[in-house]
């Protein structure tokens, strides 16, 4: 592994790494590209290119934009193949209002996020930067190289991968077949959404509505929906996740008015969230989906073609 540690850093490209993670940043909830923050018990204490290297190949190459090449105020941008990663290391805990877009919106266990919160004393950024800009592929990376991470000393390791872009969290353990590149053909065929996305509620004068986050990172529209009375909220959320998979696999463009059956919950419809998007604070483009009346769908799949799925 080709490490660069220029003993007269280039000015611009350090404060480029600067102000990606640190000027005009107080969330990155709008990142439009994957960014994973890792809070850990401790910081590094073995350099990058000694624990990266074997994963990573002799061709990869750490340029670091820091004087410090371990431990505390770290800044690194890691290179390999059309991959590139840029990656901080913060000597304080992930703020409050960073876990509570991210650790206390996760599925997961309660005793999972507290024990996120008792022992973080530092964390990590790490910001894909490479060819890749939406899809899978900026993830598997990311995945790819966090499971170096098991490298290091226990206390190193972190304690959970918090997205905050798509306002969840999962531990870190969750995630590591993620970075065997065996099943890569897999995570592209049915991205594991449940790890990548999450949802946020809002209320309107109609009711409670569920819009999904991280979606639009992974090259598709954010999906808003509202659950009938009685609707569990992760049947809620497992049904958005089957329209992205449906989209994802659909070999034809997925459009606003389409109506997709999917078994076993039925027919849905896909409508224009414009709207929507006027009253949520994202800038990113909404769908709703909204489930057809058993009595509606044979006059809906009798529309002209390109209306149907």
């Amino acid at each position: 592994m080709d490490v660069k540690n220029r003993a007269k850093p280039d000015l611009a490209q350090y404060m480029s790494l600067f102000r990606t993670f640190f000027l005009g940043n107080a969330s990155f909830a709008e990142s439009p590209v994957a960014l994973l923050t890792l809070p850990v018990a401790e910081l590094p204490t073995v350099d990058l290119e000694r624990w990266l290297a074997p994963l990573l190949g002799p061709e990869a190459t750490v340029t670091f934009e820091s004087p410090r090449r371990t431990g505390a105020d770290v800044l690194a941008e890691v290179r390999w193949g059309p991959h590139a990663v840029q990656l901080a290391t913060l000597p304080v805990p992930v703020p409050d209002d960073v876990l509570a877009r991210s650790l206390e919106l996760t599925p997961w266990e309660a005793s999972f996020r507290a024990y996120v919160r008792s022992h973080q004393r530092g964390h990590w950024l790490l910001r894909y930067s490479g060819v890749y800009t939406t899809g899978v592929e900026p993830y598997l990376a990311l995945y790819h190289l966090l499971r170096g991470f098991q490298l290091l000393p226990g206390p190193q390791q972190p304690l959970a991968v918090l997205n905050e872009p798509a306002f969840t969290a999962h531990p870190y353990a969750a995630g590591l077949p993620l970075g065997d590149e065996g099943l890569w053909e897999t995570a592209r065929e049915i991205p594991p959404v449940e790890l990548w996305t999450g949802t946020v509620g809002f209320d309107l004068e109609t009711g409670h509505w569920l819009l999904t986050q991280g979606y639009r990172l992974l090259g598709q529209p954010e999906l808003a929906y509202f659950p009938p009375p009685g609707e569990d909220l992760a049947a809620a959320q497992n049904l958005l996740h089957e329209v992205f998979l449906y989209r994802h696999a659909h070999r034809k463009p997925v459009a606003r008015g389409d109506v997709l059956w999917l078994d076993p919950q039925g027919y849905f419809e896909l409508l224009d969230g414009r709207e929507l998007e006027q009253l949520t604070p994202g800038t990113y483009p909404i769908d709703i989906v909204r489930a057809v009346p058993a009595e509606a769908v044979e006059a809906l799949l009798a529309q002209p073609p390109g209306t149907q799925p």
